[in-house]
This record gives structure tokens, C-alpha cells and sequence, in this order.
């Protein structure tokens, strides 16, 4: 009877032990893979671009081996769920097998991948609203995870969703435990990575109660100050594309002569830009909440995007915001991920076989040079 006891007490011993293991936090060859990276912008269908810019920003081959020769240490790749099932989420098999080769290729090249889910705007207010879609969604990530239960924990990381734009916290957070459930029934190993509500920026994650799973790291977005960063663009807030020319860093002397290119509209907004005095000091109080939040919750914390429009400022000022920005990540011991590699915000510019390397920026990044 004594032995039989002891066997029971070892079973039930081995048998808590294994649950354990299948809960973590993040290991750090993750966290170190997650320190320098750039997302790829374009991959699974170009819903917001046109098919000739899509088939422009695509990575090949020899891109991704540019990616490593400067340094970077991971890609972000973000899946449309539109491209990869149909109208009720059932997924398309072929398109599975295209995710699943293009990962091996990325990995092949000594890549670690964060993949991220990014739906329309409709798609996640749906999420929000419809607890059938919502568990069409995460019975969607589930199979995702199994097809790639080939790519280890090493080499994978899951995105649960990009930017919800839902406002509510508690909402959001409910959405990516459902999501992660998803996950877990085919990856319980793999880390997971959250973001807080609306558009994953600082504000929007120290919003956000951790969830009860310990094996995720959770990213932010910081593209501080937007009229800096966005001026120019033709999407968004209209008043980003009147923006022009604005220097970094701020002051009324320094935005001055940019005034006289100026609509009138835009005028009030790039005085105040001026005004608010952007420089590496502000820049570092925009970031402290997001560390706050992260030592008091005693979680792992990535910066999952960042970078500056590089169409409409100087490039001399785009350098010294990324310097600054990325200086301070690292500070922080925050993982970075510059937006983009070849899109509106990219580090690279010509299409496939003849990329040309913004040396300002990558300089600005601190990463190794490289012959285009």
C-alpha cells in the first residue's frame, strides 16, 4: 500500500509539473530576437494599396537577406483574415500552404516572425459586437497555429490582433482572451503578443488589465508627435496630408520658415507643433507611461511600430527623430520594430533587385552598413 501511495503521489507530482511547463513567461531568446526588427507592410493581399505599389514593397529573397546583413533580428508580418478565408472564416487551404512556405522562407534566413492579425475596420467592430465571429476568429487562429506547429517557439511568435480600435478595455481585453484560447489549443508554448485598445498607443495600453496568461509580451505603437511623423500622408486625419516640411526638433523659431509653404488650415497645427518644444526629452516622458505600466504589471513590453512618413520632411529630421526614438527603447530595454521596410514610412526605396537604403535612416538606427 506505502509503495502504491508513493507512485500515485509521484504521477500526480509529474502530472502538475507538466501543466507548468505549458505556461511560461516569454524566454528570452524571444525577447532578445524581439529587440531589432521591421515590419513588412505588405504581404497577404495589398487591401489598402494599389496592385503596382503592392507588387513593389513584396519582399523577395534577396530582401530578406538584406534585412539580416543590416542587423535586424525579426519581421513582423501581418495576415488580412479576408485573404486567408472566406466569408464565414473557413479557412482557405491554399492559402495556409502559402503562409507556411513563405514563413520557412523568412525562418531560413535566421528570422524570427511575429505573425499579426490585421482586419478592416468593420472586422473588428464586428468582434466587438458578435460573439459568433468572435469565436469564428479564434477558431480561425487555432488552425492557423496548427498548421504552423511546424515553426517552434524559437522561431514564432502570435499577434493576436493589430490595433482593435475597439474603446473599451475590459471589451478588448475580453476579445484577446478568446483569441488567445484560440491560440493555445494548438500552440501552448508559442509566445502570444497583446495590445491595448483603439490604436495599440501608449495611452491606449497602461488602459489595458494583463491577461491571466504569463507567456505574452505586449506591444505598443509609438509614432509621437503624429504631426511630425504623419505630415504628408494621404490617409488618416486630413490635416496630416496639409502638414509639410516640419522640422524635428520643434520650436516656434525652428518650424518658422516652414510657415510660409503653409495652408491656412494647417497654419494653427504647425505653430502649435512649434510651440510644443518635440525634442528627446519630450519624447522620453510620451514613452515613461508604457514602462510604468510594464514594471508595475511585471510583464515583457515591445515597441511593435514606429517610424516617421519620409516623403514630406527632411531627411536630416527623420534621422534624428528615429535616433532619438529607437536610443530610447533601448534605454528602456523595450524591443523595437521600425514601420516599414519598403512602404510610406520605409527604410528601403526601388523595387525588387534594385534597393536603394535610406543611409540616414539606417545609420540613425545604429544598424551595420551595407552596399545597395
Amino acid at each position: 500500500m506505502k509503495n502504491l501511495i508513493t507512485v500515485i503521489a509521484m504521477a500526480l507530482l509529474l502530472a502538475g509539473c507538466q501543466r507548468t511547463t505549458t505556461i511560461t513567461t516569454p524566454p528570452q531568446s524571444v525577447v532578445s530576437a524581439l529587440q531589432r526588427g521591421v515590419n513588412l507592410a505588405v504581404w497577404t493581399g495589398a487591401t489598402e494599396l494599389d496592385a503596382v505599389h503592392a507588387a513593389q514593397v513584396h519582399p523577395d529573397d534577396a530582401d530578406l537577406a538584406l534585412i539580416k546583413r543590416l542587423g535586424f533580428q525579426h519581421v513582423r508580418i501581418s495576415f488580412d483574415p479576408s485573404w486567408l478565408a472566406d466569408e464565414q472564416l473557413a479557412p482557405r487551404k491554399e492559402r495556409l500552404a502559402e503562409m507556411q512556405r513563405d514563413l520557412a522562407r523568412v525562418t531560413d534566413h535566421g528570422l524570427f516572425v511575429v505573425l499579426s492579425l490585421q482586419a478592416s475596420s468593420a472586422f473588428k467592430q464586428r468582434l466587438g459586437h458578435d460573439a459568433a465571429w468572435l469565436q469564428s476568429t479564434a477558431a480561425l487562429w487555432r488552425t492557423v497555429a496548427k498548421t504552423l506547429q511546424g515553426f517552434g517557439p524559437e522561431q514564432l511568435a502570435f499577434e493576436l490582433i493589430n490595433e482593435p480600435e475597439l474603446d473599451d478595455p475590459a471589451q478588448v481585453r475580453k476579445l484577446l482572451s478568446t483569441l488567445a484560447a484560440g491560440v493555445r489549443r494548438s500552440a501552448p508554448n508559442h509566445v502570444l503578443v497583446a495590445q491595448g485598445p483603439r490604436y495599440s498607443d501608449v495611452d491606449d495600453l497602461i488602459r489595458l488589465a494583463p491577461l491571466d496568461d504569463r507567456n505574452v509580451i505586449y506591444s505598443f505603437h509609438f509614432y509621437e508627435p503624429k504631426n511630425f511623423t504623419h505630415q504628408g500622408v494621404p490617409y488618416g486625419w486630413p490635416m496630416w496630408g496639409l502638414l509639410r516640411d516640419l522640422p524635428y526638433p520643434s520650436s516656434p523659431e525652428a518650424v518658422e520658415p516652414a510657415l510660409e509653404f503653409m495652408t491656412f488650415e494647417a497654419l494653427e497645427h504647425a505653430r502649435y507643433y512649434g510651440q510644443q518644444q518635440w525634442n528627446r526629452s519630450k519624447l522620453a516622458e510620451a514613452l515613461a507611461p508604457a514602462a510604468q505600466w510594464a514594471s508595475q504589471h511585471k510583464v515583457t513590453l515591445w515597441c511593435s511600430e514606429f517610424g516617421a512618413y519620409r516623403y514630406h520632411m527632411k531627411p536630416e529630421d527623420r534621422a534624428r527623430w528615429l535616433s532619438d526614438t529607437h536610443e530610447l527603447l533601448a534605454a528602456q530595454r523595450i524591443g523595437w520594430t521600425l514601420w516599414d521596410y519598403a512602404g510610406y514610412f520605409g527604410l528601403v526605396s526601388g523595387p525588387q533587385g534594385q534597393r536603394v537604403v535610406d543611409r540616414n535612416a539606417a545609420k540613425a538606427l545604429g544598424l551595420n552598413s551595407v552596399a545597395d
